[in-house]
């Protein structure tokens, strides 16, 4: 588990280097003729909006329905309210998603028997299990309502709707590390690693006496950060499960 921890929290800060480059590679460049063209100003000027797309159209697509099994996909451009974020945490606290991850991590750890301080049987079970929703509840306050409110930041997720594997899972690395802010722009993802580690860090007033230790906190914080890369795969392809289901959400476009 330690070397599995190490690798991933190698892979969470690898992703940061790899963040930068391609947030550099999805800012749009204005291509201005140069003056030995010919053309005039005013026709430069009237061209770019054709050769700068709408962001929402180059970086993320839309369902058209709200998600109850991950509420926090997004269905409009629109900011939400420090209101709407709270009430946001609730329903990811809430979620199936949540309730499913919580009940199979659960039988793993018994399974694996972590956290021997809770036991076995249906009462370790029930502690592991509590021990997982109240991780959930507390990762959801301060990365979907608190840091976000605080910073301006958005805390859904946004659909890229990229055609290939390999362009889902490069979108899928960076959104650990890379969110978008409540005006649309791209920027360093505080409310997920103050979330993620916050949360851990609460996760000692409650996990067994051997967890309760720095290293222990942050080696759990890594395992989430990996965690996360999945869960954020897993709703990449969402909209197209769904869409299996007999339903049609999905809007926009994808990156090309």
């Amino acid at each position: 588990m330690r070397d599995c921890a190490r690798v991933v929290l190698f892979l969470a800060l690898s992703l940061l280097v790899l963040a930068r480059a391609v947030s550099a590679q999805q800012a749009p460049e204005l291509k201005v003729p140069p003056a030995s063209s010919g053309q005039a100003p005013q026709a430069a000027q009237q061209e770019t909006p054709r050769q700068i797309p709408a962001a929402a159209d180059q970086t993320i697509g839309l369902l058209s329905r709200r998600s109850v099994f991950f509420p926090d996909l997004a269905t409009t451009l629109k900011p939400l309210s420090p209101t709407q974020k709270f009430k946001l945490f609730v329903d990811e606290t809430i979620s199936p998603s949540s309730v499913l991850s919580a009940s199979i991590t659960s039988g793993y750890r018994l399974a694996q028997n972590t956290y021997p301080g809770y036991g076995q049987e249906w009462g370790g079970y029930g502690k592991r299990f509590g021990a997982a929703m109240a991780n959930a509840a507390s990762t959801n306050f301060l990365g979907t309502f608190l840091v976000p409110s605080l910073l301006h930041q958005d805390p859904r997720y946004f659909i890229s709707l990229r055609p290939s594997f390999r362009k889902k899972m490069t979108y899928a690395l960076t959104r650990q590390i890379v969110t978008r802010t409540d005006g649309g722009r791209a920027t360093f993802n505080w409310s997920r690693v103050i979330g993620v580690i916050g949360a851990e860090a609460i996760a000692n007033a409650y996990l067994p006496a051997e967890e309760r230790t720095a290293g222990k906190t942050f080696e759990r914080s890594g395992i989430r950060f990996g965690i996360g890369i999945g869960t954020t795969l897993l709703k990449e392809y969402w909209p197209m499960i769904f869409k299996k289901l007999g339903v049609t959400p999905v809007g926009g476009s994808g990156i090309p």
